[in-house]
Protein backbone atom coordinates (compact mmCIF):
# COMPACT_ATOMS: atom_id res chain seq x y z
CA UNK A 1 0.00 0.00 0.00
CA UNK A 2 1.42 3.34 -1.01
CA UNK A 3 1.56 6.30 1.32
CA UNK A 4 -1.14 7.97 -0.73
CA UNK A 5 -3.45 4.94 -0.46
CA UNK A 6 -2.70 4.61 3.24
CA UNK A 7 -3.58 8.31 3.83
CA UNK A 8 -6.85 7.97 1.88
CA UNK A 9 -7.81 4.86 3.88
CA UNK A 10 -6.94 6.57 7.19
CA UNK A 11 -8.98 9.65 6.30
CA UNK A 12 -11.95 7.51 5.25
CA UNK A 13 -11.77 5.59 8.54
CA UNK A 14 -11.58 8.80 10.56
CA UNK A 15 -14.50 10.33 8.66
CA UNK A 16 -16.60 7.23 9.25
CA UNK A 17 -15.87 7.33 12.99
CA UNK A 18 -16.75 11.01 13.30
CA UNK A 19 -13.17 11.89 14.22
CA UNK A 20 -12.93 14.42 11.41
CA UNK A 21 -14.81 17.67 11.81
CA UNK A 22 -17.59 17.94 9.30
CA UNK A 23 -17.72 21.73 9.61
CA UNK A 24 -19.99 23.70 11.90
CA UNK A 25 -23.31 22.14 12.80
CA UNK A 26 -26.19 23.30 10.63
CA UNK A 27 -28.30 26.21 11.82
CA UNK A 28 -31.46 25.14 13.63
CA UNK A 29 -34.59 25.41 11.54
CA UNK A 30 -36.42 28.72 11.91
CA UNK A 31 -39.27 28.75 14.38
CA UNK A 32 -42.75 30.08 13.93
CA UNK A 33 -43.54 33.44 15.56
CA UNK A 34 -46.83 34.27 17.23
CA UNK A 35 -48.72 37.44 16.49
CA UNK A 36 -48.28 40.20 19.06
CA UNK A 37 -49.72 43.58 19.96
CA UNK A 38 -47.40 46.13 18.33
CA UNK A 39 -47.45 48.40 21.38
CA UNK A 40 -49.90 48.79 24.21
CA UNK A 41 -51.05 52.19 23.08
CA UNK A 42 -53.27 54.08 25.55
CA UNK A 43 -55.67 54.84 22.69
CA UNK A 44 -56.60 51.16 22.46
CA UNK A 45 -56.75 50.51 26.22
CA UNK A 46 -60.23 49.64 27.53
CA UNK A 47 -61.92 52.36 29.59
CA UNK A 48 -63.82 51.34 32.71
CA UNK A 49 -67.53 52.06 32.06
CA UNK A 50 -68.98 54.49 34.60
CA UNK A 51 -71.97 52.22 35.31
CA UNK A 52 -69.58 49.36 36.10
CA UNK A 53 -67.60 51.57 38.50
CA UNK A 54 -70.80 52.71 40.22
CA UNK A 55 -71.95 49.11 40.69
CA UNK A 56 -68.39 48.08 41.70
CA UNK A 57 -68.34 45.39 39.00
CA UNK A 58 -64.93 43.72 38.74
CA UNK A 59 -63.51 40.64 37.12
CA UNK A 60 -61.39 39.27 34.32
CA UNK A 61 -62.32 39.34 30.65
CA UNK A 62 -60.42 37.09 28.26
CA UNK A 63 -60.80 37.58 24.52
CA UNK A 64 -59.57 35.61 21.52
CA UNK A 65 -58.46 37.99 18.78
CA UNK A 66 -58.64 36.45 15.30
CA UNK A 67 -56.11 38.03 12.94
CA UNK A 68 -55.57 37.72 9.20
CA UNK A 69 -52.14 37.26 7.60
CA UNK A 70 -51.50 41.03 7.72
CA UNK A 71 -52.19 41.27 11.47
CA UNK A 72 -55.58 42.95 10.93
CA UNK A 73 -58.30 42.05 13.45
CA UNK A 74 -60.92 39.90 11.71
CA UNK A 75 -63.07 39.13 14.76
CA UNK A 76 -63.04 39.06 18.55
CA UNK A 77 -64.55 36.35 20.68
CA UNK A 78 -65.12 36.70 24.43
CA UNK A 79 -63.87 33.41 25.85
CA UNK A 80 -64.16 34.32 29.55
CA UNK A 81 -66.69 36.78 30.89
CA UNK A 82 -65.94 39.05 33.85
CA UNK A 83 -69.27 38.18 35.53
CA UNK A 84 -73.00 37.69 35.07
CA UNK A 85 -74.50 41.16 35.52
CA UNK A 86 -75.37 43.83 32.97
CA UNK A 87 -72.39 45.87 34.23
CA UNK A 88 -70.07 42.90 33.68
CA UNK A 89 -71.33 42.67 30.09
CA UNK A 90 -70.38 46.34 29.74
CA UNK A 91 -66.85 45.44 30.87
CA UNK A 92 -66.62 42.52 28.44
CA UNK A 93 -67.93 44.56 25.51
CA UNK A 94 -65.54 47.41 26.28
CA UNK A 95 -62.58 45.03 26.38
CA UNK A 96 -63.55 43.57 22.99
CA UNK A 97 -64.18 46.99 21.44
CA UNK A 98 -60.92 48.52 22.66
CA UNK A 99 -58.72 45.54 21.83
CA UNK A 100 -60.13 45.47 18.29
CA UNK A 101 -58.49 48.89 17.74
CA UNK A 102 -55.00 47.71 18.78
CA UNK A 103 -52.32 47.25 16.12
CA UNK A 104 -50.88 43.73 15.82
CA UNK A 105 -47.91 42.22 14.04
CA UNK A 106 -48.81 39.20 11.94
CA UNK A 107 -47.87 35.70 13.03
CA UNK A 108 -45.28 33.98 10.85
CA UNK A 109 -44.74 30.35 10.00
CA UNK A 110 -41.33 28.66 10.27
CA UNK A 111 -40.44 29.96 6.80
CA UNK A 112 -41.18 33.55 7.82
CA UNK A 113 -44.40 33.75 5.80
CA UNK A 114 -47.21 35.78 7.44
CA UNK A 115 -50.17 33.59 8.46
CA UNK A 116 -53.61 34.05 10.06
CA UNK A 117 -53.64 33.45 13.81
CA UNK A 118 -55.49 33.81 17.10
CA UNK A 119 -54.11 35.72 20.10
CA UNK A 120 -55.72 35.47 23.54
CA UNK A 121 -55.58 38.61 25.70
CA UNK A 122 -56.75 39.19 29.26
CA UNK A 123 -58.20 42.39 30.73
CA UNK A 124 -58.29 42.69 34.53
CA UNK A 125 -61.03 44.97 35.84
CA UNK A 126 -60.55 46.44 39.35
CA UNK A 127 -62.78 49.24 40.61
CA UNK A 128 -60.15 50.76 42.93
CA UNK A 129 -57.72 51.19 40.02
CA UNK A 130 -60.45 52.80 37.91
CA UNK A 131 -61.41 55.24 40.68
CA UNK A 132 -57.77 56.21 41.22
CA UNK A 133 -57.49 57.59 37.68
CA UNK A 134 -60.79 59.28 36.75
CA UNK A 135 -59.04 61.42 34.11
CA UNK A 136 -58.54 58.26 32.01
CA UNK A 137 -62.27 57.54 31.90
Amino acid sequence: MSAKQWMAAALAAMAGSGALAQGPPPDPPPTAKAATVVAWDPSCAPQYPVAAIQSRAQGTTRVAVHLDETGKVVSIEIVQRSGDTREHRLLDNEAARAIARCPFTAARDSNGKPIPSVVTLTQEWQVDAAQASPAQR
